[in-house]
């Protein structure tokens, strides 16, 4: 005979045997937590203070991710965003960037971040990136004119820039490309640092006909089967730009951070 006790001892033991399984899988579901947490993609950190905080941040990341970023400084006109330098010239006033990032996103999100990044920082510029062939181009959609104005721009090698010549080497063409864009812009656009070696090819003939200023780059660092990019500088005294190519992973000795 069940007597009413022994039913009662069975319920008892069959609620326990519930409630410590339900215990276990609150334990096991802790544990998964802290697992997934623990196995999760750390973010990486890019900390610069540079007279141009986006430029010294873009070597960084490429750098690490060892893709072709290009930069265009803004114009500094803006006496706010000058200063003197203690060699004497004059250099953009400069700032910082605090920047985390996680290795697992899509560099065109991961460059946006960078962007916004620095406009909260209140630095020069107003940026925008897009990607041709393989290379992502950062640029200024906005800059300050010389009574803080915010001012459209666009990209300087948007100019379209014609180049026929025969027996020509990589070098010549590039300083063909920035004489005309000089010319196509009405600013100076000189030649700054640049490995000759890469460029040292000669062309029998090239022939490049209305095609946008960076096509030109693109092509000759192309045919050079070298990892490259460019950064084209503003110089506030001079009022000109600067054409610098180098090979991906270098980075400003100022900001290797």
């Amino acid at each position: 005979m069940i007597t009413h006790n022994s039913r009662l001892r069975r319920h008892t033991t069959h609620l326990v045997y519930i409630l410590s399984l339900f215990v276990v899988f609150l334990r096991l579901l802790s544990v998964d937590s802290a697992t997934a947490g623990s196995l999760s993609e750390p973010l990486l950190e890019i900390k610069v203070s540079d007279p141009r905080p986006l430029s010294a941040a873009i070597l960084i990341l490429e750098a690490r991710t060892k893709l072709a970023i290009t930069y265009e400084d803004p114009p500094y006109l803006y006496p706010d965003e000058i200063a003197v330098s203690p060699e004497g010239p004059l250099i953009p006033k400069g700032g910082s960037i605090d920047f985390s990032y996680s290795d697992d996103s899509e560099p065109s999100n991961i460059i946006q971040s960078l962007l916004e990044a620095h406009s909260k920082m209140g630095n020069p510029g107003i940026f925008q990136v897009d990607k041709s062939e393989g290379f992502y181009l950062v640029f200024p959609l906005k800059y300050r004119n010389e009574k803080g104005e915010l001012i459209p721009q666009s990209s300087l090698l948007d100019s379209p820039i014609s180049i026929s010549a025969q027996n020509i080497s990589g070098i010549d063409i590039i300083e063909i490309l920035c004489d005309k864009l000089s010319k196509a812009l009405n600013k100076n656009v000189m030649i700054g640092m640049i490995p000759t070696k890469p460029f040292s090819k000669i062309y029998e003939s090239y022939n490049v006909i209305d095609q946008p200023a960076r096509s030109h780059l693109i092509k000759l660092i192309k045919d050079s089967g070298n990892s490259l990019s460019w950064q084209m500088l503003y110089d506030p005294k001079l009022k000109w730009y600067v054409l610098n190519i180098h090979y991906i992973g270098y980075i400003r000795s100022a900001t290797k951070k």
